[in-house]
């Protein structure tokens, strides 16, 4: 089975670089988790330290405010959320739930760190390609603010204030 994982790692951007043998090896820390349609995996503000891999099915993703469910985005195959668990003791951003059945491969904080002291040349890529896929969400989200500042009325005159 890590051999069929392994495969399934490799279309995961933070994994792409891994040998065939690393992502192999790493597999075997991963544990499957299911969920039918509906359910909720992570509910924002919960304590929890896995990371997860969608491996089948769609995940909307929504932030609470105010007692209402703000869309964000959706997930699917190869999608992955949950990475600063693995280094932080945080609280989930956000609500993940299952559009369909769903099956998602989940490492815990502890499994990813025995991995680390034994696949330190392994882990030296995963980490840069987690600063790599990090900047590029970032770089989209600013780009995303800007133009929502441009858009909104009275942003000139706010504008002033910072020139």
């Amino acid at each position: 089975m890590d051999k069929v994982l392994g495969t399934h790692l490799k279309d995961v951007a933070i994994f792409s670089t891994l040998s065939d043998q690393e992502r192999d090896d790493l597999a075997a820390y991963f544990h499957i988790k299911k969920f039918k349609a509906g359910e909720r995996i992570i509910k924002q503000g919960d304590d929890t330290d896995d990371l997860y891999i969608v491996y089948d099915g769609y995940l909307p993703v929504s932030r609470t405010d105010w007692d209402k469910d703000i869309y964000l985005t959706m997930m699917g195959p190869g999608d992955y959320f949950g990475e600063a668990a693995l280094f932080a003791s945080t609280k989930r951003s956000a609500n993940v739930d299952s559009q369909g059945d769903s099956i998602l491969l989940g490492i815990s904080k502890q499994s990813f760190l025995e991995y680390m002291q034994n696949h330190s040349d392994g882990v030296r890529r995963i980490l840069f390609e987690m600063l790599k896929q990090l900047f590029l969400r970032l770089q989209s989200t600013s780009m995303e603010l800007q133009s929502a500042r441009k858009a909104s009325q009275g942003q000139a005159d706010i504008d002033k204030f910072f020139a």
